[in-house]
């Protein structure tokens, strides 16, 4: 995940990573979140990749978002982790909207 944290603080990118049994997926967003094309859309909903975690840009204290937690739900993930490219501070996070950091 501190991989993550410093591609972010460069590029100013959220980074994600996606684990398969068999290899791992290293995904490049936008500045405001990573888009999954079709395919890896596909294997998130399949179980064949989870997405295990992605970095924030802008903020010291990771908080994920509502929409963070709502493709954790469409995929049927219960928890992923999220790392501050600022502070390096990484938490987890479940799909609930309830949750309190």
């Amino acid at each position: 995940m501190n991989d993550l944290a410093y591609l972010t603080a460069k590029t100013g990118h959220e980074f994600a990573i996606l684990r398969g049994k068999r290899e791992d997926i290293l995904f490049h967003g936008s500045e405001r979140r990573c888009a999954f094309d079709e395919i890896l859309g596909e294997l998130l909903l399949s179980k064949r990749l989870r997405l295990y975690g992605h970095s924030h840009p802008g903020e010291a204290a990771p908080v994920a978002s509502n929409e963070d937690r709502e493709v954790l739900r469409r995929i049927g993930q219960k928890t992923s982790r999220l790392i501050s490219a600022i502070s390096g501070i990484e938490v987890q996070f479940s799909d609930d909207p309830f949750e309190i950091p």
